[in-house]
């Protein structure tokens, strides 16, 4: 906003809160005409005074949509015009002007229009942007199918995009997979060497993307299966594919893959927790009693309650976040029904101030 555009907001805020508020106790507690004195200076004073009031007011009514604003200018204007020697008919302008101008609405909801307007072309360029970025992704990373990620004859979506146990999308993710071919390697999970990583951000970042690989092993099998498989059990490509994966659990496992991953949980990057749950999730997938065995003797020799605490961690910030959300929805519908209640009372006290200003003076307002 421009220094010149904010003096004239605040000049009018000061308008609106101040004077107003002012002239209203003024010509109602304190000014005093005595009919056997004379205070012709006087009225003549308070006369233009209302005029220019009345002047003023006949041009905002038109363009103010707040109706608490709207509600203290026309008790301001009914004391003024009280008290002075003008006709009562002078207010017919700006009751006028309020039917005829901007019609009443939320001032939030006006607020973000106004926000749109100015910012057109901002959001024009952000919706370009964005669709660039998409577009690059695809060409990047490839479609999100099995056919595009794994060059396996399927239809099915290779992950679940912005959900919690998405895997990267593109070709250099897919080709690092067989790095990971020894205990050695797998042992990288828990301690990766400062060779490897020359900081802590390295270092996590090294973390998420083992894990990530580990997990991809045995979900890449699994969206090699076909659609429904659950219920076709009995054909032998489901069995087949179903032998790979258990392999493939029991070959990690093996590995002490539970050792070396569950430690991870106590990290206070909540990626790397994420990672860790979602690998553990895909280590139990179709019952793999090798690894429950192996999880069951981790938490029955270990001291350590890393395991269920992380758990209790991510339940109790998943509570706060839906409790915020919650709490942000209700505030945004109050605000809402107090704007329409705002604007109720505005519309009923001018229907009634119309309707004095009609028996008063007998005259007719459209």
């Amino acid at each position: 906003m421009r220094e010149d555009d904010f003096r004239g907001h605040a000049s009018l805020h000061y308008v609106f809160d101040s004077v107003f508020p002012f002239l209203q106790v003024f010509a109602h507690k304190f000014y005093q005409t005595e009919e056997d004195k004379d205070f012709s200076r006087e009225k003549a004073i308070f006369d233009r005074l209302t005029i220019s009031a009345v002047d003023f007011c006949c041009q905002m009514a038109g363009i103010i949509v707040e109706p608490k604003i709207l509600t203290q200018m026309v008790a301001c204007l009914s004391t003024l015009v009280r008290k002075s020697s003008h006709d009562p008919s002078i207010m017919e302008s700006v009751v006028e002007n309020i039917g005829k101008g901007t019609k009443l609405q939320d001032t939030v909801a006006q607020m973000k229009s106004g926000n749109k307007e100015y910012y057109e072309q901002e959001i024009i360029l952000n919706s370009k942007l964005k669709t660039m970025a998409v577009n690059l992704s695809l060409l990047w990373g490839g479609h999100n199918t099995v056919k595009a990620q794994l060059k396996y004859s399927s239809d099915r979506e290779y992950t679940s995009v912005g959900g919690d146990e998405a895997l990267p999308l593109d070709e250099e993710f897919q080709k690092s997979r067989p790095v990971i071919t020894s205990v050695s390697s797998s042992q990288h999970v828990s301690k990766p060497s400062s060779q490897e990583a020359n900081s802590r951000r390295d270092q996590e970042r090294l973390t998420v993307r083992v894990l990530q690989i580990l997990r991809a092993f045995i979900h890449n099998e699994e969206r090699k299966l076909p659609d429904e498989w659950e219920v076709r059990m009995s054909e032998f490509r489901v069995k087949r594919g179903l032998k790979t994966i258990a392999d493939i659990q029991s070959t990690l496992n093996s590995f002490d893959l539970m050792k070396h991953a569950l430690p991870h949980l106590a990290s206070s990057n909540s990626q790397i927790a994420k990672e860790v749950l979602s690998l553990l999730g895909i280590m139990l997938f179709n019952a793999n009693e090798k690894v429950q065995e192996s999880m069951l003797k981790y938490f029955l020799h270990t001291k350590e309650e890393v395991f269920f605490y992380a758990v209790r961690n991510r339940m109790q910030m998943s509570t706060a976040n839906i409790k915020e959300k919650r709490l942000l929805i209700s505030q945004q519908r109050a605000r809402l029904q107090d704007a329409k209640s705002q604007a109720d009372n505005l519309r009923t006290t001018m229907t009634l101030g119309v309707k004095a200003l009609q028996v008063k003076c007998g005259f007719k307002i459209s």
